[in-house]
């Protein structure tokens, strides 16, 4: 991996396994949206579960700057790890949330828009919040152009546009099959 690209990162042990590929994202099929089906879901449920890796207190207090006694750890008969979670896949279970709350009426029984409506909404705030600060964050700077639609007198935007990805495919792997890759919960101390 590049030295430019763990200047411009955060730390984190997926740096290793990024790739970048050039891709339009307007082509792509759609595996993820439109109305609610159980393929759709099945599609989400694998996207975002959870998948923990392993972490040293090291790691934890150097390089990600939290507090060792505050991280949540392994007992040191469990192995002593503490837990990671990649970010891009709280992303996505943002992403997901505010999907099923669109569809709220087909949703209806899941766990997460069964709570108060109070906690629902906060919900909602939390990751419309979190996906802002993303993008903001980010700042995707790739360039539009328009065309002009047979249908209006006003230009329309092409979203036909080639951007510079990170592979995903490599951050799925490296998360699920890694050497840090966890399959187990740690024990809450009593």
């Amino acid at each position: 991996m590049s030295s430019c690209l763990r200047e411009i990162s955060a730390w984190s042990p997926a740096l290793d396994a990024i790739e970048y590929n050039y891709r339009s994202l307007f082509d792509e099929s759609i595996q993820y949206g439109g109305l609610p089906s159980p393929e759709i879901d099945a599609n989400w449920d694998d996207l975002v579960a959870e998948r923990p890796f392993a972490l040293t207190e090291v790691e934890v207090t150097d390089k990600l700057r939290h507090s060792a006694t505050k991280a949540v750890h392994f007992t040191e008969e469990e192995g002593g790890e503490y837990l990671g979670f990649l970010e891009v896949f709280h992303q996505l279970h943002c992403i997901n949330m505010l999907r099923k709350f669109v569809y709220s009426d087909y949703y209806a029984s899941d766990r997460a828009l069964l709570d108060t409506p109070d906690n629902v909404r906060m919900h909602m705030d939390h990751c419309l919040e979190m996906l802002r600060r993303n993008v903001m964050c980010y700042g995707d700077v790739s360039v539009l152009t328009y065309t002009w639609s047979a249908k209006k007198d006003i230009p329309n935007p092409n979203f036909d546009v080639m951007h510079k990805c990170r592979n995903f495919d490599r951050i799925v792997d490296w998360n699920r099959n890694g050497e840090r890759a966890l399959n187990r919960t740690p024990t809450k101390p009593v």
